[in-house]
Order: structure tokens, then sequence, then C-alpha cells
């Protein structure tokens, strides 16, 4: 009854004497067993063709628990279902569709992000049968069109050795995941799966398109398998994420010239196997580890393909490492860069230079909305005096990024510097800081200057006082404030009126000597919506509160 609901609210302005007609024989309907497959006719029937497409794609993904919402929005790029919309590049219109899938309930969430953004869905089994059938109708066949049963075989495959090491796990011979691949060992083959994998990619018709191969979790992957692949011409979409077997990636992969998605995130690969890429259609890189706060954790990310400026294409760059300023030369022809992550390295003049180019670059980019900066080592303190400049010349100020939406800084001391103008965008939306120790004042003046901010994430030593204070002054926006670190002891709401718009407030606290708690949250009584603890906090007024979602953990985030 919700998806018929929610179909009916979404065609609410085109609704017809036909769509009426379909609800009275659904009303008479005299059998009501059958019901549910009725409205999922009903509403499926009301979607546009491309999104027909896109939701028959969801065949695909029958051993998935949970789906990554950016990968399958890509995928769906990659099989050509996304119909291009005015305005708007084929990635954004492809959100467009998931958000329209998940909203009539097609698609479940299953990870949500702090600020509530939906990271992975998941789809129901019966959901799941009604796409079988549709995707086999309406393609005239008895079972799933080709490309459909090629991407589920080739999923199936990978879920089977799943299956097989949880039930023989092999035994952990290193802690960290970044051990030299050379000197690994395994105890027994588990490589049968992508060899198989690999015989079914022989098999492919000649002249057959494979656009999209997704090796996600695979733990067997040899050498072997990545020269095999490399001579799958057709692919545009290949996601080598969280696998393990393989370090280096072979010299064939340039041989995929109409790739646009390489993900190679939390692999084994090296660091400098990236700055051989040269792929004149890729759109989007994705590498590096998984980046944290937690300090002791290593930072690893791929190195800036040296031809890279000859990549016009390219949409999204991350996370790469900076070695010299050169490279941010290069990367500052991509006109069509939406999404740039950098690692930047050095020491004093030298982390100087990279830093100033680095600003030079992001004002070449006129289509930039989500820029990352992480500056390794982070520093120990927020009184450095050698801390980086982030500050741009007037010429450079001029022309600074004018759609810029998401900012993350980390490893940037701004206990001296304050906050540089440019980040000061009336439309920039979301900030994340990490190891900035930003003063009350500079927190002020982001409140006051950003009139759209929405999500404020501070991270560790992002806020160099215990005491983090809001007013009626700034923040007007604000829904989502996340707080994670052992700085923060108090968080306080002065006076009604302050921050008007807030729904959600997640707070980590790492500190093992210092209760978190919280003042003057009663004046945000009848708007925050939920409240998200993990760590120690003062229970007893946690208990007070009324009239929002609650949730409390007492463990403590990356104790050691």
């Amino acid at each position: 009854m919700e998806m018929l609901l929610r179909a009916l609210r979404a065609h609410r302005k085109v609704r017809t004497a036909n769509t009426k007609e379909e609800l009275e024989k659904l009303a008479k309907a005299p059998d009501r067993t059958d019901l549910p497959a009725q409205v999922m006719i009903f509403c499926y029937s009301m979607l546009s063709r491309s999104y027909k497409s896109c939701f028959q794609y969801m065949c695909a993904f029958r051993d998935e628990t949970a789906i990554s919402r950016t990968s399958l929005v890509r995928r769906w790029v990659a099989e050509g279902l996304v119909e291009k919309q005015d305005g708007r590049s084929l990635e954004e219109a492809a959100e467009l569709c998931f958000q329209e899938l998940l909203f009539r309930g097609f698609l479940l969430p299953h990870h949500r992000g702090d600020a509530g953004k939906v990271k992975s869905c998941k789809i129901d089994d019966t959901v799941w049968e009604f796409a079988y059938r549709m995707s086999a109708s309406e393609n005239f066949v008895s079972s799933l069109p080709t490309y459909l049963s090629y991407q589920l075989r080739i999923r199936k495959f990978v879920k089977e050795q799943e299956k097989e090491l949880e039930k023989n796990p092999r035994p952990q011979e290193v802690d960290s995941h970044r051990s030299i691949c050379r000197f690994r060992r395994r105890p027994r083959d588990d490589t049968k799966a992508m060899d198989d994998m690999v015989s079914l990619l022989g098999t492919l018709p000649q002249g057959y398109r494979l656009n999209v191969l997704d090796l996600g979790g695979c733990r067997g992957l040899k050498k072997r398998h990545l020269n095999s692949i490399c001579n799958v011409h057709s692919l545009k979409y290949l996601s080598l994420r969280n696998t393990a077997g393989v370090c280096r990636l072979p010299r064939g992969i340039n041989k995929l010239r109409l790739l646009e998605t390489l993900d190679i995130r939390q692999t084994e690969l090296q660091q400098q196997d990236t700055e051989r890429i040269c792929l004149p259609n890729l759109k989007h890189l994705l590498t590096g580890t998984k980046m944290t706060d937690n300090d002791k954790e290593p930072l690893y990310a791929g190195s800036i393909p040296s031809k890279i400026g000859k990549m016009r294409d390219m949409e999204i760059l991350s996370w790469v490492q900076v070695q010299e300023a050169q490279e941010l030369e290069n990367v500052s022809h991509l006109q069509h860069l939406r999404k740039l992550g950098v690692v930047l390295g050095g020491k004093g003049s030298e982390a100087q230079d990279n830093m100033n180019k680095l600003l030079h670059a992001i004002t070449q980019m006129e289509y930039l909305r989500s820029l990352s900066i992480w500056v390794t080592p982070p520093p120990t303190n927020g009184n450095s005096d050698s801390a980086l400049k982030m500050e741009m010349t007037e010429q450079h100020l001029i022309i600074a990024p004018k759609i810029l939406q998401s900012l993350h800084i980390s490893g940037i001391s701004l206990a001296q510097t304050g906050l540089p103008s440019w980040i000061l965008q009336p439309q920039l939306s979301e900030i994340t800081l990490c190891n900035t120790w930003l003063s009350k004042e500079s927190l002020q003046k982001l409140g006051t200057n950003l009139p759209r901010l929405c999500c404020l994430r501070l991270h560790r030593n992002s806020y160099n006082d215990c005491k983090l204070t809001f007013n009626k002054d700034g923040f007007k926006a604000l829904k989502f404030l996340i707080i994670q670190g052992d700085k923060v002891t108090t968080v306080e709401f002065e006076e009604e009126g302050t921050t008007p718009l807030l729904e959600k407030i997640v707070w980590r606290n790492m500190s093992l000597d210092h209760s978190g708690s919280f003042s003057g949250i009663h004046h945000l009584a009848g708007k925050l919506e939920e409240v998200e603890l993990k760590g120690l906090f003062n229970v007893g007024s946690i208990e007070a509160w009324s009239g929002c979602k609650v949730s409390y953990d007492l463990e403590v985030p990356f104790a050691k």
C-alpha cells in the first residue's frame, strides 16, 4: 500500500482518466492474494522507459546484501540505461533515478551516513522476483536478457568464494592489509572462482560488448586474472575494490580504452601503479584506502597519472598523492572535474609550494563541487609557526570556485591563520574538518558567512576549545551536526532560536577521562529529531530529554 501511495504522490500533477480506471480495477479485484503484484505492476507502469530499464538491472544483485549507491549509478551509466536530462550529466540523471526508485519503495535503504544520505541499498526478494519477470517479459525472453545474465553469473563467482572463505577462513598471518604481498602465504588455493570467471569471459560471443565487471570483495584475484580482464576491451566500468591477491596493476590496463570508471580502493596495489594509467575516456579514478580520522592508521593514496592532462573527460579524481607541484599543473587542465581528493606531503617550502599549486589549480576548475585536502603528517598542535597557508592571492580570489558545495580539510592548522576567505562561499552546504584546530571566532565566522551550510562535521582536533558554542546569529540552515574526538566535552546552545533547522546530532566522544554533556539543548525542543551518542556521556541528562530519538553506546571509538 505504501508503494501505491508513493506512486500516486509522485504523479499527483499528471493523473489521467486512465490512472483512475486502473485504480478502480485494483479496488475491485476479486483475488486479493495477487493484489501486491497488481500494485507493483501499476507502480511500475508509471516509471519512465529509462527508469524501468534501471529497475530491471537490479536483477544483477540477487545475491548482494548491500548495494553501493555510487557504484550502482555508475553501472547504470556504463550500461547505457540512463537518458541524459537538460543541464545534468548522465551520473546526475542516474542519481535522480536512484532517488525515485528509493522513494517509490522499489529499493530499500540499507545504510545511511551521519547526514542521512543513503550510502547503500537493498532489494526485497518479492521486488527482485517482480523485476526478473518484467525484464524477461519486456525483452521477449524466457529468462534474463544476456547482459543481465552475465552480470548475475559474474557476481555469483565472487559470492561463492565469500561463502567458501566463511566456511573455511584463512589463518591470519599478518596484522596489516598493506603488508608486502610477496611475503604473504596462503595455505590453500582459493582462486577457483576467479578461474571460472575468466573462463566465462573467454566464452563471450564474438562481438559481444561486456560493459561492466564488478569484482568488489574478491579475495582470490591473481595477476593472470587481471591480464585476462585487460583483454576485454569493451569494458567501461571495472571495480577491484576491496580485493586481495594482486599487488601490481598490469600495464595492459591501458588497453581498456573505453574505460570510464576504475575503482581500486582498499586494494594491495602499489601507489606508483596509477602513475602509468593513460585511459582517454576515464571519468572516475578512485584509489587509496578508506580515509579515517585515526592518526595511528597509515594513509595510502594512488599517484597522479603522469598523463593526467590528456584525460580530459575526468570528473572524479580521489584520492591521489601529490609528489611534486607540476602534477597539480596537469590536474588544472581537467575542465570537467567535479570531485577532487588530494593528499599533500612534503615539508617546509616544498609543502607550501604544493599547496599554492593546488589553490591555483582549483581556480581553473569551474565545475568543481567537492574538494578534499588531506595534509600529512598532521600538525601535533594548533600553534605551529610552520602551518601551511591556504589563502589565495587577490587575483585568484576573483576566479575561485563558484559552485563548490562540499569541502573536507584535514591536517592544516587554522589556529594562527584563521579561515581562508575563499572558503566562505555562500553556496557551500557541507564542511568536514579534522586536525585544523579551529578557533571559536573562526567557527562563528563559518556560521554567519555560510547561509546554506546544512552539514557540519568536526572530527579529531578540528576545534581548539573544549566547549563548542552555538548562538542564534549563525548556522541558520544547519540540519546535521557530527562531532568526533576527545577535545570537545560540552556542546552549548545559548538561546532560543539557535540552529533552528537542526534535525540530528551525532557525537562520538573518544575521551577516556571526560564525559560529554549538553547545555541549553531544551532550546531545540520540538525541532531536534535524533541524537546519536557513542562514548562517555552524562546518562542522566540523556534520559531527561524528550521529543526526539536518542541512541547511546558506551563503547569509546578508537580506544586502544
